[in-house]
């Protein structure tokens, strides 16, 4: 265990419950706090320390939201713009059937909603908005990478058969032709499919990788120097990196030192909804940033920050979740969490790898909620 600067915060607490995770929840903890643009707690557990990399999941989704955002700031694309401006292939065909997705952690497929057989969609009618929203009408989940990709051949490393290339063509090509659930704008539904379709508009915006943009517009100008897809690729030694799941079904192995997600993994392992990987520190400067964007070098503006933390209703903002109070926030799938208060000026990042012992999700949910309660009582006292 490695141990930084601890100030302010019930220690003893914090080690209790987190160190009573490691062997029911995850192998591996990083927790970082900051408050008023101070780190004032930095800690790791178990099989993890300070400048371990963990695969952020979901988290991905607000760095793909920030680097559009920064686009919209800079006037080279509107929210309410329609997303066939930018990615004219999601249009194609014209008026669209209505199907079912499928449930992202059973992955069984949903029947088309019984009030929606026989009608149609109009995919030109879907906006940048509604895709940041998650509230286009797309499915939440298909297995894009079943129908794209061959099982891959067991590995111990992922560089020999993955490159940097921003996509593949046929798993965009698969998103392009999702059936939809609802109209767009009717409804609510948590789609990673609308997030693959956002990072494709961001390729063609700013006219590079995705993993380029988001370094060119998000990371670099706030120096987070860990942040980056295909760690492994890109020379960051697999010890340093927390491993995840153990795939029978589809990779074989252990994930490790390369994305969990599979339909990442499917798009070369870069994709605006998951695929990042980075360390505690790292993410919580990002949200850090997100309280106090005048005091960095990039390109969001308070109206658009105050868009992205508006709670409509479905508790989503542009790329960002509406917590209770006044906080917001993302979770990943591996067990990530990016929460933050702009009342208080409390930011936490607590990374763990809890799929490594499976996918249940209840004992991370749980966890995630004890931590930041247990922090924000004592900063707020």
């Amino acid at each position: 265990m490695t141990q930084a600067e601890i100030r302010n915060l019930p220690d003893a607490g914090l080690d209790m419950l987190l160190s009573a995770a490691l062997t029911t929840t995850a192998p591996a903890i990083v927790l970082a706090v900051m408050h008023g643009g101070q780190r004032i707690y930095h800690r790791a557990w178990g099989d993890a320390e300070l400048g371990t990399y963990f695969d952020l999941a979901s988290i991905t989704k607000t760095f793909a939201a920030t680097a559009f955002l920064s686009l919209v700031n800079a006037g080279k694309v509107k929210l309410d713009s329609p997303v066939v401006d930018v990615i004219p292939e999601f249009g194609e065909g014209g008026m669209r059937a209505f199907g079912g997705g499928y449930d992202p952690h059973t992955k069984l497929k949903h029947p088309t909603p019984p009030d929606k057989i026989g009608q149609m969609v109009d995919p030109a009618q879907v906006t940048f908005r509604q895709l940041l929203m998650h509230t286009s009408g797309l499915p939440a989940w298909m297995p894009v990478f079943e129908l794209t990709q061959p099982p891959p051949t067991p590995t111990s490393g992922l560089a020999e058969r993955i490159d940097t290339a921003h996509h593949q063509t046929p798993t965009v090509q698969t998103v392009y032709d999702s059936p939809f659930i609802d109209h767009p704008g009717e409804s609510f539904c948590y789609s990673d499919l609308g997030f693959m379709l956002l990072g494709e508009a961001v390729t063609r915006l700013y006219g590079t990788s995705l993993d380029t943009a988001i370094r060119d517009l998000v990371t670099e100008p706030l120096g987070l120097q860990t942040l980056t897809f295909n760690p492994v690729v890109n020379g960051i030694p697999r010890e340093q990196i927390a491993p995840t799941e153990y795939d029978a079904d589809w990779r074989g192995e252990r994930v490790w030192g390369y994305v969990h997600d599979e339909n990442a993994y499917a798009m070369r392992g870069v994709s605006a909804h998951a695929g990042l990987f980075g360390t505690a520190a790292d993410v919580a400067q990002f949200g850090q940033a997100w309280l106090h964007p005048d005091r960095y070098d990039w390109a969001i503006n308070d109206d658009i920050r105050k868009a992205a933390w508006t709670d409509t209703g479905n508790k989503y903002g542009l790329g960002w979740v509406h917590y209770n109070g006044s906080s917001y926030g993302h979770t990943g799938f591996t067990g990530t969490l990016l929460r933050l208060d702009p009342q208080t000026g409390l930011v936490i990042a607590l990374l763990t790898n809890r799929v490594y012992y499976g996918r249940e999700r209840a004992a991370i949910n749980t966890l995630q909620q004890n931590v930041w309660d247990i922090i924000a009582r004592e900063v707020a006292a």
